[in-house]
């Protein structure tokens, strides 16, 4: 637990690059290749934890090369003549089904059990609802943000579905500390803040869409439903307010 700890995203390293950045490699051991050579990502985790990210995305090959360095526990680096004995833990994360991987061939079963020792299931925010007090306190603590989240919006969050999990709640939060710092408005409105991706009337926005229909009702909410008022706030002539107005099916 003193060791060292190495993290690596499989999903993030090209299939290609992927054998060298974990065994490393000699130096002059391919093109290109580093004279010094490069001593990879397994043995930086020598004596401590390898955590590799998004294990469900490595290629079959190198799942056999990793199946080899937890059975043997040692790593042959690309050009080497004789594996290297190394002593570490491998912890694994992955958004994908791993069973489901297995019985499509995708994922080795024997790599499969090697791994999957003490599993630990991270539940969605959307599991987590009732602690919605909790992680707004701990986004608060770790932005040393003031500001408090009306009980009405609270109230909002925990009927939302949140599909973009902790990071669409922690974006939302991000928004209403750029518009408001400390100073949140008591009735703030969830359309002031949260982005919806539903649409009505089978109508679909564009990011960059939504983003101006949401800035056009805050607008009005500013200027107490005076058109003309808002327009000038905005700084756009009043006839493209209008128009904007009722391309976006806004009263």
């Amino acid at each position: 637990q003193n060791g060292p700890f190495i993290a690596v995203n499989c999903g993030a390293i090209p299939a290609s690059l992927m054998e060298s950045e974990l065994f490393g490699y000699e130096g002059g051991a391919f093109t290109g290749a580093n004279r010094s050579g490069y001593q990879g990502k397994i043995r930086d985790a020598d004596g401590g934890t390898l955590f590799l990210d998004e294990i469900g995305d490595i290629s079959e090959q190198m799942q056999i090369s990793l199946l080899r360095v937890l059975q043997e526990q040692e790593v042959m680096p690309v050009g080497a003549s004789k594996p290297i004995p190394v002593n570490i833990r491998i912890v694994t994360a992955t958004h994908r089904n791993l069973i489901e991987l297995v019985n499509r061939g995708q994922l080795r079963e024997d790599l499969f059990y090697r791994i999957y020792v003490f599993p630990i299931a991270l539940p969605p925010l959307r599991q987590r609802l009732c602690d919605m007090e909790l992680f707004i306190q701990d986004y608060q603590k770790r932005m040393h943000w003031n500001g408090a989240v009306p009980e009405s919006l609270i109230g909002v969050f925990k009927q939302h579905s949140f599909p973009g999990n902790f990071r669409e709640l922690f974006n939302v939060l991000d928004r209403i500390r750029i518009l408001y710092g400390d100073h949140v408005p008591a009735d703030l409105s969830p359309a002031d803040v949260m982005i919806s991706l539903e649409t009505n009337d089978e109508t679909k926005w564009s990011s960059r869409q939504e983003i101006e229909r949401d800035e056009l009702m805050r607008a009005l909410k500013r200027a107490k439903g005076h058109a003309p008022t808002a327009a000038t706030q905005l700084g756009i002539p009043r006839s493209t307010f209008y128009r904007k107005l009722k391309q976006y099916g806004i009263n």
